[in-house]
């Protein structure tokens, strides 16, 4: 679908601490997510406020699992496993001795740099909306809880306390799971607000999170671009070509100036993706070269296999192959696939059966990763099955139920070209591969797979442009084919038509296209590491990060 001819063989389609200063009068309310710490000021009461919020358990980057509410064991949460000391220690607070993440201790200041003293009201509150069961308690230092009783509220904090002139007064929290002695649900992610008020009703805001992702990513050396705002109706950086169905070109200099660290959301949290030219995603592992497509949301590492920088002559995959041998039935659009003929769209595409390219990459992990094997995380690999109906887009219909040989369309496309809103969620269980059946549908024996067609236009990549039939064409970003000399798969299903099964790639140019599925191309594997699992590094060319062993 949306394709253009080219010869009679050849088809593709053209497709830390952040300060942020404002004026606080009546309720105005600032907001800031952060994992690390977050810095609001402002006015408040005729004073200068600065309201910060720091997240001190450092060392606690998994989710949170449920914890007794007694004073003794928050308190022995607090300090964590193995600190006998009255100290607090980042490395083991809210660590258990299995290595859990039982808690997170958060330091909060308020601060008054005027000539005049405020009264304040200050509290907590929680939210976590697959985290019922998400509380607090008021600490009396770091390392110790002697009440019990929630800090959400408006006044947990202080009540009517006066702030000194240039004066600052240190609160700090324990936020946890309470243990309900029984089977939860709680997935571990949460947001909070910490508020304070004024005798004058004014208010100062601060929101923090739990986003393991973004714990990753600091401990990394690497932060945020919150400069620029991808435009996914373009691609990455400025040196964009602009071309009409006929190939004529019809602007240069083309992007949305992009070449970062960006902000997204996946089905674990907050994930953080490489978009455009970046320079530092380069990771030596296994003896093999990768680039960081992204943080999952649950702080693991995605990446995406590439060759040796330094050899020019290397391949930036491992072999060529079919996504599947054959190509006519919709069932041939999965990573995995039921029984091709069948009259549903569950028997289509049950997860029996592996395709060509699973058994290629299986293979591969086999011979080169299994011994790795304690640094990789399972991961949700998204082959995106959803079918959307299709009436008359680019002169294309499309509106069978995915089954057997009805022509249909996937919804992938759809988010990419007309949409330009592509996605790291993953709608249906059935369509995210892993290992464990709990994270995901469970149908993988390695945790491997390949990048999705959302994550290569997030990464800087694009398609054609439905409404004018033009594309954008971008060999300035890191998912680009190096030396435009070959097209690799991706794992997003495109349609179903012309008794041809369809699969999204990366064409020679850059841009997002689909092809038949029993074509040989390009493979390019992509894992996922353990969030603790790089050793060092700072991920260039010349240093890159790099897991036990450099290069």
């Amino acid at each position: 679908m949306y394709m253009k001819k080219i010869g009679k063989n050849k088809l593709y389609m053209v497709i830390g601490i952040i300060i942020l200063i404002l004026s606080i009068a009546g309720s105005a309310y600032a907001y800031y997510s952060a994992s690390t710490s977050a810095t609001i000021s402002g006015t408040a009461g005729g004073g200068n406020l600065i309201l910060k919020v720091e997240k001190l358990s450092t060392g606690a980057t998994k989710d949170l699992i449920p914890l007794d509410n007694t004073t003794d064991m928050l308190t022995k949460a607090a300090k964590g496993y193995g600190n006998n000391t009255n100290s607090y220690d980042n490395t083991k607070s809210c660590i258990d001795k299995n290595g859990y993440t039982v808690c997170q201790v958060y330091k909060i200041t308020i601060t008054n740099n005027s000539g005049v003293a405020i009264v304040l009201n200050g509290g907590v509150s929680l939210r976590g909306d697959n985290t019922p069961n998400i509380e607090c308690a008021v600490m009396n230092s770091s390392i110790s809880v002697t009440n019990n009783s929630s800090c959400q509220g408006s006044s947990t904090l202080a009540k009517k306390y006066s702030l000194g002139v240039n004066s600052s007064k240190e609160y700090y929290i324990l936020v946890y799971i309470n243990n309900k002695e029984g089977i939860q649900t709680d997935s571990g992610n949460f947001t909070g607000i910490v508020t304070f008020t004024s005798s004058d009703g004014a208010e100062l805001k601060a929101r923090f999170e739990d986003d393991p992702a973004l714990d990753t990513l600091t401990n990394l050396g690497l932060s945020v671009d919150t400069e620029h705002t991808p435009d996914f109706t373009t691609v990455s950086g400025n040196s964009g070509i602009k071309n009409n169905i006929s190939d004529e070109t019809l602007a240069t200099g083309v992007g949305d100036n992009t070449n970062g660290i960006y902000k997204s959301e996946d089905d674990l949290g907050n994930s953080y993706y490489f978009r455009g030219n970046v320079t530092n995603n380069y990771v030596y592992f296994a003896k093999n070269w990768w680039q960081i497509i992204r943080i999952n949301g649950d702080g693991t590492i995605r990446m995406i296999y590439t060759s040796n920088p330094n050899d020019s002559s290397a391949n930036q995959y491992i072999s060529r192959s079919s996504f599947n041998n054959n190509s006519n039935d919709n069932a041939y659009v999965g990573y995995m696939y039921g029984t091709a003929g069948s009259s549903t769209y569950n028997a289509t595409h049950t997860n029996t059966n592996s395709s060509t390219i699973k058994t290629v990459i299986d293979t591969w992990y086999q011979n080169n990763l299994s011994s790795y094997s304690k640094y990789i995380a399972d991961a949700i690999y998204c082959n995106d099955r959803e079918v959307v109906q299709v009436n008359n887009v680019g002169g294309i219909t499309l509106t069978g139920n995915g089954a057997g040989t009805n022509e249909s369309a996937y919804a992938g496309p759809i988010r990419i070209y007309v949409d330009y809103a592509p996605t790291l969620k993953c709608k249906n269980k059935n369509d995210r591969f892993t290992t464990s059946s709990t994270l995901g549908n469970g149908a993988l024996t390695n945790p491997i797979a390949l990048i999705t067609s959302d994550e290569v236009v997030m990464g800087g990549g694009a398609g054609i442009d439905v409404a004018t039939m033009t594309y954008i064409t971008n060999d300035n970003y890191y998912l680009y084919p190096v030396n435009g000399s070959y097209w690799y798969w991706t794992m997003t299903p495109f349609a179903y038509e012309d008794g041809r099964a369809r699969v999204g790639f990366v064409y020679i140019d850059g841009s997002v296209n689909n092809f038949n599925v029993n074509t040989d191309l390009a493979v390019r594997p992509v894992v996922s590491l353990k969030s603790d699992a790089i050793s060092g590094g700072v991920g260039t060319l010349n240093n890159p990060f790099y897991v036990n062993e450099k290069p």
